[in-house]
């Protein structure tokens, strides 16, 4: 499949490439207004996939708001994400991602990383 051109939004940059959305959070923090609006350009230009999996790179995002985190794992996203992995690195995103995974608990399959080669691996295991 070939590559989708690459999209920015106001807290990420997304493209999707052989089955992966791939989602590169800006150095930022991330409100519930800036992620319902990334979600609707997100369904815009990738909805023709959904569900799929997602690998998105949260390793230079400073902050999530709850709400966001709670929109993030809510069952309308159930229905747009098959899987999702997230590279968290170290500091404030692994935090969020903890928090995502302990009190939010998406109702997707999802896991955190620190190497986008061994989170494309887990992905692949959902094809």
């Amino acid at each position: 499949m070939n590559p989708s051109e690459k999209i920015t939004t106001l807290m990420a940059s997304m493209q999707y490439i052989n089955g992966i959305l791939y989602v590169d959070f800006l150095p930022k923090d991330v409100s519930i207004e800036e992620a319902k609006a990334h979600q609707a350009i997100e369904e815009l230009h990738f909805s023709q996939y959904y569900p799929m999996l997602s690998l998105t790179d949260a390793s230079k995002m400073r902050q999530m708001s709850k709400a966001a985190r709670d929109y993030f794992a809510s069952p309308e996203m159930c229905k747009t994400v098959k899987a999702a992995a997230v590279i968290t690195g170290s500091g404030a995103a692994k935090i969020a991602g903890n928090l995502f995974l302990q009190f939010s608990k998406p109702k997707y399959p999802m896991k955190l990383f620190t190497s986008k080669e061994k989170a494309e691996e887990w992905l692949n295991t959902f094809r």
